[in-house]
């Protein structure tokens, strides 16, 4: 009789065993409410087939964070069987936002009305408003990413701009001064080639009316601009409980032509993002980009950003630069709202001045950024800069969103 119960419970943790590794047959999804249905057993489809480890559970919870339109996701066993359960919390994404801004000495403000999961599928209306530096911009953007290998996403922009703009070489001496109206109509057609690789392919155009001067000379003319874009990318996400870490590639080459002035301009960036945590609330966070322009406009050059780093003057814009920053961020305190983080790095670059002089720059930056748990970008960020190179601070922050 003994032999025969140990027999069964021996049986019974085979069987429970097997439950384990079996295959997963079925996703139940709760929690939803906006989202439908259908979009997240999209996101959800590569999983079936796989065996239910508690690693594959991890990377369904990553999958869904990654959307960033689910405030908590909780991934589990149904009763001992392959079946999955997943239980999600959404977020708010339908938010008007306001918010001020301050960089170097100026002041900006604006509103935005922002959807972020418009329709159920993860499609993001974003419409606004906003001053900033003496500029005036409004937009209006529509994007819808493809979530299965072989669908098909796109985006379309369309903005106004109307301001006056002073340029600066690298040593503060004025390169450019000018006023400028400008509007931008772009359309782009994403395809996803891969589990974590899409290509794009996108055509644009744009206008702009000058009055000003460009390095001691007249610039007044009227500038119009057929654009058309070939990019690819690749990027990967891990959810530790704390951090959204991404490893991530970006290529992206542009043939422009303009019409009024009978000429042809090309650009090339890519760019390169490497995030992975360290310890559950410790993470290394480094990055690198590039932006090469060939007979481009001067309304078309590029600032710090570009180059992946914070500190180049805001009033600098180069047609040819590259840099690399390298860090860590720490979770500081996690609280119902969202968490707080304290984050530092160094900063390298090389960048084409007005006098079409190579120039090296290094420095380091390190501030603080609140992550809100309703909203999937930094929402709080304070942040001061230090170029080694030109000896010169940096100060920036922003209330409401940062960008």
């Amino acid at each position: 009789m003994y032999s025969k119960r140990l027999f069964a419970v021996f049986l019974l943790f085979i069987a429970s065993a097997l439950a384990y590794t079996a295959e997963i047959q079925k996703i139940n999804v709760k929690g939803l409410i906006k989202t439908k249905k259908s979009h997240v057993q999209k996101i959800l489809e590569p999983f079936y087939g796989r065996e239910a480890t508690d690693g594959v559970l991890m990377e369904i919870e990553g999958e869904l964070q990654a959307e960033g339109i689910f405030e908590s996701v909780k991934v589990e066993y149904i009763d001992q069987t392959p079946d999955i359960l997943v239980t999600v919390k959404e977020k708010i994404t339908f938010i008007p936002l306001p918010f001020v801004s301050y960089s170097e000495g100026k002041w900006g403000g604006g509103g935005m009305l922002l959807n972020m999961n418009a329709f159920g599928n993860k499609t993001t209306v974003v419409a606004g408003v906003i001053y900033s530096g003496g500029k005036l911009i409004t937009v209006l953007i529509l994007s819808k990413p493809p979530v299965g290998i072989g669908d098909y996403g796109g985006s379309f922009l369309t903005s106004y701009t109307n301001f006056d703009s002073e340029l600066t070489a690298l040593n503060g001496d004025t390169a450019a001064d000018y006023s400028m109206k400008s509007g931008w109509l772009m359309g782009t057609v994403q395809k996803k080639i891969g589990e974590d690789s899409t290509i794009s392919l996108g055509l644009g155009y744009e206008f702009k009316k000058l009055n000003g001067t460009l390095l001691g000379q007249d610039l007044k003319n009227n500038f119009q601009l057929i654009n058309l874009n070939l990019g690819w990318s690749l990027q990967i996400d891990e959810w530790n409980g704390w951090f959204l870490s991404s490893k991530g590639l970006s290529f992206k080459i542009d043939t422009g032509y303009s019409p009024t002035h009978r000429e042809f301009c090309h650009t090339a960036t890519c760019g390169a993002t490497l995030q992975f945590p360290l310890t559950q609330r410790l993470r290394f966070v480094g990055g690198g980009s590039s932006f090469y322009g060939k007979d481009i406009h001067i309304t078309n050059y590029t600032g710090g950003s570009s180059a992946s780093v914070s500190i180049l003057p805001s009033a600098f814009v180069s047609s040819n630069l590259a840099g690399l920053n390298a860090g860590f961020e720490v979770a500081t305190v996690k609280l119902g709202f969202g968490l707080f983080s304290l984050y530092g790095n160094f900063q390298t670059c090389v960048v084409e001045d007005f006098d079409q002089k190579q120039k090296v720059n290094s420095g380091f930056a390190f501030g603080t950024r609140l992550y809100l748990s309703k909203i999937a970008f930094p929402a709080l960020s304070i942040g001061y800069s230090y170029n080694l190179t030109t000896r010169t601070p940096i100060f920036s922050g922003a209330l409401g969103i940062t960008m």
